[in-house]
């Protein structure tokens, strides 16, 4: 859900004033609306399975902190390009009311411009070449909190530890994390109060009926580490914890994620719909437009 969210604020995101000082008054949309000559181009990208696999290191995401960009393609957190650009963006864009935007460090591309402003990089897609602020990037839940049980025994030999960035192999599995560990983190886990009582199953030990082939996991809170997503902030257009929603959302338009999973699935079924039919009117019109081609190539042959 947050994925549509964040693609429909993407989308919709007001005016900005670029960064540099010739710069025109533009948008922070301007970012995602521009694409390189290449945007069309394929290449090897187009042959992997862009859901779960990095396309800069053909590595598989799940365990390397799967970022998802605006424009829907996915990759792991170290591949993730540096900034090509700046965009200026005034006070009113930048979080809440309550919380003054922070100012330029002197030195930076955009400094200087307006002590009311910020900078926000933008970055270009290694695979179809369209820009985005680098704010619009999330962390990709759907790869990264679905965990695949590996059915043969060459499989659990081959997996590895997804708790840490080792690529250590896997010694066990946690019930209710939902995640493999190596030896390292299964000592960690039963060292730290929070995970101590967990559930940790040797590999071998773990099947798909016991953990659930595509298990989904609680997504918690990055600030708030024991506090589960659970809300969706309409003011923001972010997942929120209830923690969040108190302080830093305080007084900001909410609804619980099972709510607005409802509110934003009738919005994109309205909106293929009406997809459909713009499709249809398209096409209609495209044949009318040949049908008088052919009309007046024959005319003009005789």
């Amino acid at each position: 859900m947050e994925v549509a969210v964040e693609k429909a604020a993407a989308a919709a995101a007001p005016a900005a004033a670029a960064g540099g000082p010739s710069a025109a008054p533009s948008g922070e949309n301007e970012a995602e609306s521009q694409q390189g000559p290449d945007s069309e181009r394929g290449g090897e990208a187009a042959r992997l399975n862009l859901l779960d696999t990095c396309a800069v290191c053909h590595q598989n995401i799940q365990s390397r902190a799967p970022k998802l960009l605006p424009c829907l393609h996915s990759f792991c957190q170290r591949c993730l390009p540096a900034p090509q650009r700046y965009l200026m963006l005034p006070a009113p864009m930048l979080g809440s009311a309550e919380t003054p935007p922070p100012v330029p460090a002197p030195g930076s591309p955009v400094s200087g411009s307006s002590p009311f402003a910020t900078q926000v990089g933008v970055i270009r897609c290694p695979v179809c070449s369209q820009e985005c602020a680098e704010r619009h990037i999330i962390d990709n839940f759907f790869v990264k909190d679905t965990t695949e049980v590996p059915s043969s025994t060459v499989e659990k030999s081959n997996q590895v530890c997804t708790s840490c960035e080792d690529n250590a192999e896997a010694n066990g599995f946690c019930v209710e994390c939902v995640e493999w560990l190596c030896k390292t983190c299964i000592r960690a886990h039963q060292r730290v109060k929070f995970t101590k009582d967990h559930t940790v199953r040797q590999k071998e030990e773990v099947s798909p009926e016991a953990v659930g082939v595509t298990s989904q996991r609680p997504v918690f809170c990055p600030f708030h580490k024991k506090e589960q997503l659970k809300l969706y902030c309409e003011t923001c257009d972010k997942l929120t914890c209830r923690d969040c929603q108190l302080l830093e959302h305080k007084e900001h338009r909410y609804q619980f994620i099972e709510e607005a999973f409802q509110n934003q699935k009738v919005i994109i079924d309205t909106l293929i719909t009406k997809l459909m039919e713009k499709t249809k009117y398209i096409k209609y019109t495209g044949n009318q437009i040949q049908n008088r081609y052919n009309e007046y190539f024959s005319s003009s042959e005789v």
